[in-house]
This record gives C-alpha cells, sequence and structure tokens, in this order.
C-alpha cells in the first residue's frame, strides 16, 4: 500500500495527525510528503512514529524545511528509503544524521 500526499502544503498539524495514524498502521509501505510545508515540529511527531510503525519502507520528505533530525530511525529497522533531498542540513544536522545513520541497520538508500 502507498500513499502520495506531496505537494499538498501540509505542515506541523497535518503531520501529527498522519503520524497518530503511522503508529497504528501496519500495511502502508511508501509515504511520500515531498513538497509540503513539514517543519521541525512536523518532524519530530513523524520521527516518533517512526519508532511504533514496523512495515513502512520507503519515506520520501524532499523539499521540506527540516532540519531536526533527532530520534529519526533511532528504533526502526523497518525503512529501507529514505529522501532527505533538497533539505538544507547545516554542519550541526548533518553531524547529528551521520549519529544516527551510523547506528541503522536497514537503510539501504538515502
Amino acid at each position: 500500500h502507498n500513499l502520495y500526499l506531496q505537494g499538498n502544503r501540509i505542515g506541523s498539524l497535518g503531520t501529527q495527525y498522519l503520524s497518530d495514524t503511522l503508529k497504528v498502521n501496519m500495511t502502508l509501505k511508501t509515504l511520500s510528503l515531498s513538497y509540503n510545508l513539514i517543519d521541525n515540529n512536523g518532524s519530530k511527531y513523524l520521527f516518533e512514529a517512526l519508532s511504533d510503525n514496523i512495515s513502512l519502507k520507503t519515506l520520501d520528505l524532499n523539499n521540506n524545511k527540516i532540519t531536526f533530525f533527532e530520534g529519526m530511525l533511532e528504533n526502526n529497522n523497518t525503512l529501507t528509503q529514505l529522501d532527505l533531498s533538497w533539505i538544507k542540513i547545516d554542519v550541526e544536522a548533518s553531524k547529528l544524521l551521520a549519529k544516527i545513520l551510523k547506528n541503522n541497520t536497514s537503510l539501504i538508500s538515502l
């Protein structure tokens, strides 16, 4: 099952609602949230939901406003593809992202 929501102006509140659903949905394999308005507040909800979700394999977050990666993939061992293209990542965020990726064993495409 795939869900493509690119370009829908989804912001923090919409991401929070989607994240609540992701925590209990165990059939969704692909989620595309590219070209939305997801910021750090929204990403916190999303990354928390990934800890509970065991079915999602592909997550597309390209062209959003995310610079906060704390907690991303911390307890998730099922996500294999993550698209963060066209996201402005500063030095501190890239260090945190590198630390996260160092400990992740499931991601094969970034």
